[in-house]
């Protein structure tokens, strides 16, 4: 077995006319880990009809094969959205323009061996290592501090956290009202709240998330109870006597009861 580790379980199938090219393909891909041979065909038609079915992560393909050659059948294979490694195999070097051209990853000139099958897989373990990377970075920025992400219906709302004046839970919805705007969302509190990882908010009631940098007061509405009042927003958010005795206390202030 040659001691050769992609990151994933790669999913591979293999179209050559001449079987005995083929089968000898296929001994070669058996000796390396991580790949599984799911199908191998010997023409253009059975190709496209096998990615159809199987979705494989990469292709070899023989650029010249009967009924439909191998660039034509790929370039219907990327039609039909389908997007695995492309790999050509031929006898000629005549055609590396044209498959490059079909965004293929390798060019292998015919006879195959194993060492110029190893350089592919190795290309093929760079770009899943740059795509791993490329993901991470896309992630962070789109789970970034500076922001949180809700669903709102079947879009998804990027929001700026500093831009977050209160939240409010009224009707099995979550109501979040920045400086510029309202959205909605389904989104419970508690799900919001652990988003909003930030010493800023504050959940001042069983119904309200408030942004403590854009409280512009607090007050008695009667019957013990308060409210919050904001800086750029006529809404009010409630906040519990408890809560309100606590903010209190951390400003030193008299709590009346």
């Amino acid at each position: 077995m040659v001691k050769f580790m992609l990151k994933t379980k790669l999913r591979v199938a293999v179209a050559e006319d001449d079987n005995s090219t083929r089968k000898y393909i296929k001994d070669l891909l058996s000796k390396i880990d991580n790949v599984e041979l799911i199908g191998d065909v010997a023409n253009g038609n059975e190709l496209i009809e096998l990615v159809k079915n199987t979705d494989p992560d990469i292709l070899f393909v023989d650029i010249e094969m009967p009924e439909i050659d191998g660039r034509t059948a790929v370039s219907r294979v990327i039609e039909l959205g389908h997007n695995p490694y492309i790999i050509f195999l031929t006898g000629h070097n005549e055609f590396a323009l044209d498959a490059f051209e079909l965004s293929a990853i390798d060019y292998i000139v015919k006879p195959v061996r194993m060492s110029r099958l190893l350089k592919t897989f190795k290309k093929i373990y760079d770009l899943q290592e740059k795509s791993q990377q490329q993901m991470a970075e896309i992630k962070n920025i789109l789970t970034s501090r500076d922001k949180i992400f809700i669903k709102t219906g079947s879009s998804v709302t990027f929001i700026d956290v500093d831009s977050i004046i209160m939240i409010e839970r009224k009707n099995n919805k979550s109501i979040i009202l920045t400086q510029d705007n309202k959205y909605e969302t389904t989104e419970n509190l508690m799900s919001l709240k652990n988003k909003l990882d930030f010493p800023q908010f504050f959940q001042s009631h069983k119904s309200f998330i408030v942004n403590l940098k854009h409280i512009s007061q607090i007050n008695p509405i009667g019957n013990r109870a308060y409210e919050i009042r904001f800086q750029q927003s006529p809404n009010t958010a409630l906040i519990s006597r408890l809560n309100a005795k606590t903010i209190f206390s951390l400003l030193n202030i008299p709590y009346n009861s």
